[in-house]
């Protein structure tokens, strides 16, 4: 079985989190922009991406339109809790339009992921001038401050303990 992961990283977490993917799978991990290949050369495309307003970026979902009938991996970095309902509504969200496209979902994984320090100043500014729907509580600064600490080695070998046993 001919394998991939491609993903789209930010940070720089969600690329850890897919080259430790791409280890337990035995395969490349590039950045989607770095791809110059055809996804229907693969039978198995691990897709990661980091949530940036509930979603994931533009470009990214754009390139995912022409994936049409394969076996895919699905695998996320989030600065919320991993296993909260906005990360379930995350991952439900990208994998829509994958499965519309005739696409079956075999594996998925997320992890909580450091916040953009550029993106936190912006929220910082927001919430100081009354202009943000999320004001800055002691809990969303223990959020932020868990965060920070992710991805983490047991992430990552959860991350890879996801995606085992596909051959």
């Amino acid at each position: 079985m001919k394998k991939i992961v491609l993903y789209t990283s930010q940070t720089g977490n969600t690329k850890k989190v897919g080259d430790a993917i791409a280890e337990q799978l035995g395969c490349e991990s590039l950045n989607f922009r770095d791809f110059e290949g055809e996804v229907d050369d693969y039978d198995f495309i691990a897709l990661g991406f980091y949530v940036d307003k509930g979603e994931a970026e533009a470009k990214f979902m754009r390139f995912l339109r022409k994936i049409h009938g394969k076996k895919l991996g699905v695998f996320m970095t989030l600065g919320a809790e991993p296993d909260g309902e906005h990360s379930r509504k995350c991952l439900d969200t990208f994998e829509e339009g994958l499965k519309a496209n005739g696409n079956e979902i075999i594996r998925e994984f997320a992890c909580q992921g450091a916040i953009d320090p550029n993106l936190l100043e912006t929220m910082r500014k927001m919430a100081s001038s009354g202009n943000s729907p999320h004001p800055i509580t002691p809990e969303r600064l223990a959020r932020w401050a868990e965060a920070a600490k992710h991805p983490d080695e047991k992430d990552l070998a959860d991350a890879k303990a996801a995606f085992a046993g596909i051959e």
